[in-house]
């Protein structure tokens, strides 16, 4: 006669050890990069570092950041993890064929009225797009729009 299945049970499974929740970064939280010459460090240390980046979008919201805030995490090998704001970094990208013919002018060190000539423009709405620009990189610098059109390659 067969054997009774209830008279041979499986032997119950084996514990598994519980997986350790991760609190913290072995290596800590790192600062959130908020300045274009951190960025730049930045990029620097990635294009030297070796194996593939990890890139992770995270929300911050209610950590230690405001509701609106999230950051870009970036890991690579012989560089270790960096945490971006983006919120705190002007988006080039947002700048207009226009603007950006204008920057290539101020860095020439031309005058209002100098770029409005070149481009056909009154000075009034060279300015105009000045205070464009200003509103979109949080500088009325001239100096500084041109250096943070240059670290981000948009102008030479």
């Amino acid at each position: 006669m067969p054997d009774d299945p209830d008279d041979n049970p499986d032997p119950p499974p084996a514990e598994t050890p519980p997986v350790p929740l991760l609190h913290a970064p072995r290596d800590g939280v790192p600062e959130p990069l908020v300045d274009p010459a951190r960025l730049d460090a930045l990029v620097a240390a990635l294009r030297a570092g070796h194996g593939p980046v990890a890139l992770d979008a995270e929300r911050a919201s209610g950590y230690r950041y405001s509701q609106r805030a999230y950051l870009v995490q970036l890991r690579r090998a012989g560089v270790g993890t960096a945490l971006i704001d983006p919120i705190a970094l002007p988006d080039l990208a947002e700048l207009s064929g226009r603007e950006i013919e204008v920057l290539h002018l101020v860095a020439d060190g031309r005058s209002n009225k100098e770029i409005g000539e070149a481009l056909g423009l009154s000075a009034l709405t060279v300015k105009s797009h000045l205070a464009r620009i200003a509103r979109k990189l949080g500088t009325g610098d001239r100096a500084e729009m041109v250096a943070m059109a240059m670290r981000a390659g948009v102008i030479r």
